[in-house]
C-alpha cells in the first residue's frame, strides 16, 4: 500500500498519497474518438504554427513530452496520485498516460507529413518518475540530461 509522502515541487508542496497500481485502464480507441475533435484541433493549430515559424525562415522543432506521474515497477503500470484524489470509489487510471500518448502520436504524424525535426522524448530519452517534479516537469539535474540529449540530437 502507498503511504503519504510530501514532495517539494518548486516553491509549492504537493501533497501526495503515493505509487498506486492501475487498476482502471483506459481503452485508446474509445478515448482518440472521443477526443478527435480536439486531437484535430491540436494538429491544425500544429500546422499552422509551423507554417508561421517557417514564414520567418525559422526550423520549427518539436518534443514529445512524458509523463514523469506513471512508471512500471515489477511488471505492473503504477500512478502517482495525490492525497486529494483518494477517495472511497477512487480507482488508479492511466487515462492521462493515455491522453498524452494520443497527443503525442498526432505531433509525430505532423513532424512526418511536413518533414519537421522531431525530438520524441517520450521514447528515446530513459527518465524515470523521479526525474520529475510533478506530471510534466522534469527536475533540473534531468533537465540537463534532457538539455544534453537535445543538444547532442540537433
Amino acid at each position: 500500500m502507498a503511504q503519504s509522502i510530501k514532495r517539494p515541487a518548486g516553491p509549492k508542496e504537493h501533497s501526495l498519497h503515493g505509487w498506486m497500481p492501475v487498476s482502471d485502464w483506459t481503452a485508446p480507441e474509445i478515448l482518440k474518438s472521443e477526443l478527435a475533435p480536439e486531437l484535430s484541433d491540436y494538429q491544425r493549430r500544429l500546422r499552422t504554427l509551423t507554417y508561421r515559424i517557417k514564414k520567418y525562415r525559422a526550423v520549427p522543432v518539436y518534443v514529445t513530452p512524458r509523463r514523469g506521474d506513471y512508471r512500471f515497477m515489477d511488471g505492473e503500470l503504477e500512478v502517482l496520485v495525490q492525497s486529494g484524489q483518494v477517495k472511497d470509489d477512487f480507482e488508479p487510471s492511466d487515462q492521462a498516460l493515455v491522453e498524452m500518448s494520443l497527443v503525442n502520436e498526432v505531433t509525430l504524424s505532423v513532424c512526418r507529413e511536413m518533414r519537421l525535426l522531431c525530438v520524441d522524448l517520450d521514447g528515446d530519452v530513459d527518465l524515470n518518475a523521479g526525474n520529475f517534479d510533478d506530471a510534466l516537469h522534469a527536475r533540473p539535474s534531468s533537465s540537463a540530461n534532457v538539455a544534453d540529449f537535445l543538444f547532442n540530437w540537433l
